[in-house]
């Protein structure tokens, strides 16, 4: 299951990526099985997308566009994709992120339009 953060950005990708890593924690490597990458590439999360895996969720940050775009939320460019154990840890996380973000300063909405 699946949640999602929205973020209203005006900057790059990797410019959103560097202030969220320090607000949410987010370590400089993955270190889980397969220790992914974290900056990617992929056709159906919208080109060029961050991927964090951390207590057993993987975290994507990526452009609402393309395959990727929800109708919705078009007003933010960006969106955190969280994928859990289920629904409901999932989207508590989701609120998490939005009530740590909103702190810092970030326009952010949590959600689950994706499901």
């Amino acid at each position: 299951m699946m949640a999602e953060v929205y973020v209203c950005w005006p900057g790059e990708l990797d410019d959103l990526v560097e202030v969220l890593r320090p607000e949410l924690n987010f370590p400089e490597r993955n270190i889980g099985p397969g220790s992914n990458p974290q900056r990617r590439e992929g056709i159906s999360w919208g080109g060029e997308y961050w991927l964090f895996e951390t207590l057993g969720y993987e975290l994507r940050v990526v452009h609402n566009r393309g395959d990727t775009f929800s109708e919705e939320r078009s007003d933010y460019p960006f969106y955190i994709s969280i994928k859990g154990a289920n629904q409901e840890t999932s989207l508590a996380l989701a609120r998490h992120l939005e009530a740590v973000l909103q702190r810092a300063g970030l326009d952010v909405v949590a959600d689950s339009l994706q499901w």
